[in-house]
């Protein structure tokens, strides 16, 4: 594990996706269910003030989000994502994995609660669907069905592009033709490339940060799934031992379950 990049983070350092799945968590735990007021404050502290970040200020925050943010300092709405098609972005899927572990065994609730969590700062259709049809794929990784269940087609009318992703688009996609945009049906896909290509976890996220552009976010949507599907034995404990916050992550994580 390096340091370095754009925001010049030390080793074991992490960016907004990180920072945001922290919010979640806690505001699962807290408020014992998906209340999208506490959620919206906890961002818009982050935003604001730095908390959940582990450098001590937002260096980092992707435009839709700031958007919806901004919305919900001024309306106080629930909902505060866009619904432009355009502004389908990977925001609310970079940060999805409380829900996954909150919520795995209920799949009504882990439905609405991803569906929810994206509306707060994501509410194109797109990025809504991709949440749910992730969390379905988390939930599975968590319950410890086998890899290719958890891989396997899932046709069931989803938004727009989501659909033949959900179908394994992903599957036998030369690398020159993988997008790793902020696009979150992109997003979606090249995780999904990248977690179907390596079993360990440590290649897969080296795969997708390898793949270079949205290289954080790509690697924390391939991460998730990874991670579920190997559990914590199979992070190297040289990456954990250089983790920032590896506490408060960890506790963070055990307080969902």
């Amino acid at each position: 594990m390096v340091g370095g990049g754009p925001f010049g983070l030390k080793p074991g350092q992490w960016t907004d996706d990180t920072a945001m799945a922290l919010a979640l968590a806690d505001s699962l735990v807290a408020c014992g269910r998906l209340d999208e007021q506490d959620l919206l404050g906890r961002f818009t502290d982050w935003w604001r003030r730095g908390t959940y970040s582990c450098t001590g200020t937002c260096f980092d925050i992707g435009g839709t989000t700031a958007q919806a943010l901004r919305r919900w300092e001024k309306t106080k709405a629930d909902h505060c994502g866009s619904t432009d098609p355009a502004s389908a972005g990977n925001g609310s899927l970079m940060r999805l994995s409380p829900v996954a572990i909150r919520y795995w065994k209920d799949r009504p609730a882990l439905r609405d609660a991803a569906a929810r969590q994206s509306r707060t700062t994501h509410a194109a259709p797109e990025a809504v669907d991709a949440c749910v049809v992730y969390a379905e794929m988390l939930a599975d990784a968590i319950a410890g069905r086998p890899r290719s269940e958890v891989l396997r087609s899932r046709r069931e009318g989803w938004a727009g592009k989501i659909e033949p992703v959900a179908n394994g688009s992903w599957r036998g996609k030369p690398r020159a033709d993988v997008d790793a945009s902020g696009y979150v049906v992109s997003a979606l896909e090249a995780a999904l490339w990248c977690v179907g290509r390596a079993p360990a976890f440590d290649r897969a996220v080296l795969h997708a940060a390898n793949l270079g552009q949205d290289a954080d976010t790509t690697a924390a949507i391939g991460g998730q799934l990874a991670g579920a599907l190997g559990g914590q034995s199979s992070i190297p404990e040289a990456w954990l031992k250089q983790l920032a916050w590896r506490g408060r992550l960890e506790k963070a994580a055990d307080a969902l379950v």
